[in-house]
């Protein structure tokens, strides 16, 4: 890879910088399993530090492991030298200790960043959303090419205006407190001196980059290892640069846009960072490169995989700083140019390159359905059995076949798919026991269903014995057909290598409702350290039995799919009344169990860390709460609302429970008002409430509230819920998966 002995080893430069792509081998160990010491085979961090003449002890720093920065016992073990490792995280963590006002105005800058993200952010979005609309207008070439150069110079603009806000927070923060000067930072700086006068060389490892880029600003880390090289990876690498721009082609709630977070410390200068291309980028994607590096140009976008790295030295120098380079390119034309050595293209003996001419292969017919054919079959115990082996209900393309056996006088399917008649009867297979309907059923589509059995002339509903498939709920259980390309998520089931998070219960003395009890869920690894977004759920017990709360909470959060987050289950003995826009329910979770858990635990205590969640009535309460105190919670998650409303007159006819709701929508409907900022709402497209959800999402949206809507091919029941719960927290609060590089 690196020749150490090469004429153009860094060594001798006056400052050597070495960025590196994701280092798995050294990152601590997922909980529950053991380190791996050994690098992995692809590294090329012994071979730079080689080429850097680094021979003796190095400091690493691991501040982007935030609370775990000390489980270090991989770096330790792969490189086989002595290490120190400078603390950064715990330090600072000292220093607020100490230095109790600077470390409120350090937190005051921190929260003002935040909200600089996601202004900057919502208009990013608006642009992106304007340059598609722009981009898909059937005009000539060169009117659209100039409308993608109006489009670009809006992100670039909006990219410049961040980054110069951000420059000036830090600017004013530094001016004002003066941190470096206070007796706490630095009398560690005056130790950490001390500490990098002992070693050869600096590593800085990933992890979560906001974290790594502010623990290392605090205690200026580039200046005290001025004379020392830095060698850095993932996130790491990304703090050295310019800008750290943050990407994800595939979040878990679906689209995304890259952004620039923060100012960098300018030693990797020109340069955009982008490790771990594999997980994170598209790039069979041309149109989506070639934007964004057009986007990010003059500077050139590295992407670095495991094997990469890129040797820097001087920055001043007229040569430029790259020395060395050993990885790939994003280029303004959408393809990904390879600086690692040259590409060998096999070719025909007459140096052209032939395709065999394609066999053109008649259309097979399409084969009878199952069930076609067991009934042309001639009739015997033996094809009975065989038939009765295969697995029920019968999916083929987009049909599916129920099938019972047993004697009866007559069969029904009944099921929960809106649009189609609630009961179909089954027909008998001649001669044999066998009762059968066939269906169509879209692609990904989940369907609960029964057999309604007919004797002596009753009828029973029973579960489909020959189908393994179950949902659970309140009333009881159904069977589950799953048309063809649906899955159960994997990230809703039990994950061994998720820390599970610990459920607890209280009660409340309510002066609106009396005595409640309030189920609670706290993150895994829960610290009083930290300050955590609030979530509450309406029927959150029902959630947690039959919508898999509980697994999916601690999945996502192992994940960094979404935060650490303190969950309050709620349930209520008079739910469709107390749901139903009562003024006593807004004031038991705003006035009474609200400041109770913001007392009792390190939550953010702002709009945007409070989120009401809720199904059915649930959402109804969830959005009537916020309706009454706008502003209070910045996050709702709405599933299958039952947002009945009239466009004339009052008259419901959903009956009279529904008419208090009916009462609220309409008057929301009126003067639709911004509730909250961010509203997540989903819907399954075989609910009768279908029409409510989707009438209700444009009047959100204008408000200016930020609304995103779902759909899925399934009914009013839990399992839908459950289905869309990764994409609707993971969007509401986004975890730190767009901040981790390691």
């Amino acid at each position: 890879m690196i020749d150490p002995n090469d004429s153009i080893s860094l060594a001798g430069f006056p400052r050597s910088v070495a960025l590196l792509g994701p280092q798995p081998h050294l990152r601590p160990p997922t909980p529950g399993t053991a380190a791996e010491p050994e690098l992995g085979e692809r590294s090329a961090l012994p071979e730079v530090l080689a080429a850097l003449g680094v021979e003796g002890r190095v400091a690493v720093v691991t501040a982007g492991w935030q609370e775990r920065e000390g489980e270090d016992e991989a770096i330790r073990g792969a490189l086989g030298r002595e290490v120190v490792n400078l603390r950064l995280h715990a330090r600072a963590e000292q220093v607020f200790s100490e230095d109790r006002e600077l470390a409120a105005h350090y937190k005051q800058r921190q929260a003002s960043l935040r909200h600089l993200q996601a202004f900057y952010r919502i208009r990013l979005d608006y642009a992106d959303d304007a340059a598609r609309a722009v981009g898909v207008r059937h005009v000539e070439r060169a009117l659209l090419e100039q409308e993608w150069k109006i489009s670009l110079e809006q992100f670039r603009q909006l990219d410049r205006q961040h980054l110069e806000r951000c420059r000036k927070v830090h600017e004013e923060f530094e001016t004002r407190w003066r941190p470096s000067e206070r007796p706490a930072v630095a009398r560690m700086r005056s130790t950490l001196a001390h500490e990098l006068a002992t070693c050869d060389a600096v590593l800085i490892a990933g992890g979560q980059v906001s974290t790594l880029l502010n623990r290392m600003r605090l205690f200026d880390l580039p200046g005290l290892a001025s004379r020392l090289p830095l060698v850095a990876w993932s996130a790491g690498a990304m703090a050295l640069a310019d800008r750290v721009v943050l990407f994800h082609d595939h979040p878990p709630y679906g689209k995304d846009i890259a952004q620039v977070l923060d100012v960098g410390f300018g030693l990797a200068p020109g340069l955009v960072i982008m490790p771990d291309p594999k997980r994170r980028i598209r790039l069979d994607e041309r149109d989506g490169i070639a934007r964004f590096a057009q986007r990010m140009a003059p500077s050139s976008c590295l992407i670095l995989d495991t094997e990469d790295y890129v040797l820097l030295g001087d920055p001043e120098a007229a040569t430029g700083p790259i020395k060395r380079m050993h990885a790939r390119r994003l280029t303004t034309t959408g393809r990904v140019s390879d600086d690692r050595g040259p590409i060998r293209v096999p070719s025909t003996p007459t140096g052209s390159v032939s395709l065999p001419p394609v066999a053109q292969k008649a259309e097979a017919p399409e084969p009878p359905r199952a069930i076609d054919a067991f009934i042309a079959a001639p009739r015997s115990l033996e094809s009975l059995r065989a038939f009765l082996e295969r697995s029920f209900p019968i999916v083929e393309g987009h049909s599916i076949t129920f099938v019972w056996a047993g004697e009866a006088e007559a069969v029904n399917l009944r099921h929960w798919v809106y649009g189609l008649p609630s009961s179909q009867p089954l027909a008998r297979v001649e001669g044999t026991p066998i009762w059968h309907v066939t269906i169509a059923l879209p692609p990904n589509s989940r369907v609960e269903y029964k057999f309604e059995i007919i004797r002596g002339g009753h009828g029973e509903w029973r579960e489909d014995p020959r189908n393994p498939n179950r949902a659970r709920d309140p009333y009881g259980a159904n069977s589950v057909a799953h048309g063809a390309g649906y899955t159960i998520p994997e990230w809703t089931r039990f994950d061994p290598a998720s820390a599970p998070g610990r459920m607890d219960s209280f009660t409340i003395d309510s002066q609106a409702f009396g005595r409640r009890e309030v189920g609670l869920y706290l993150p895994a690894r829960f610290r009083p350290t930290r300050r955590y977004p609030l979530l509450i759920v309406h029927d959150g017990h029902d959630y947690l039995n039959y919508a898999a709360l509980g697994a999916i909470l601690d999945n996502l959060t192992a994940r960094l799919e979404i935060p650490g987050m303190v969950v309050a289950l709620t349930t209520s003995p008079y739910r469709l009344g107390e749901y139903a826009n009562d003024e006593r329910h807004a004031r038991f979770l705003t006035d009474e169990l609200v400041p109770r858990l913001e007392a009792a635990f390190p939550l953010g205590g702002t709009p945007q860390s409070r989120c009401l969640a809720g199904a059915s009535f649930g959402a109804v309460a969830s959005l009537s709460t916020a309706w009454r105190r706008p502003g209070f919670y910045g996050r709702l998650l709405l599933q299958s609302g039952s947002f009945a409303f009239t466009d004339i007159g009052d008259r419901n006819a959903r009956g009279p429970l529904f008419d208090p709701v009916v009462a609220f929508m309409n008057a929301f409907r009126a003067r639709p008002t911004a509730v909250s900022e961010r509203v997540f709402v989903s819907c399954g497209t075989y609910e009768s409430l279908i029409y409510e959800n989707r009438s209700l999402v444009p009047l959100l949206q204008s408000t200016g509230m930020d609304v995103r809507y779902v759909e899925a091919r399934d009914g009013h029941n839990w399992e839908n819920w459950r289905d869309r719960l990764r994409e609707g927290l993971s969007w509401l609060f986004p975890g730190p998966l767009l901040m981790v590089y390691e």
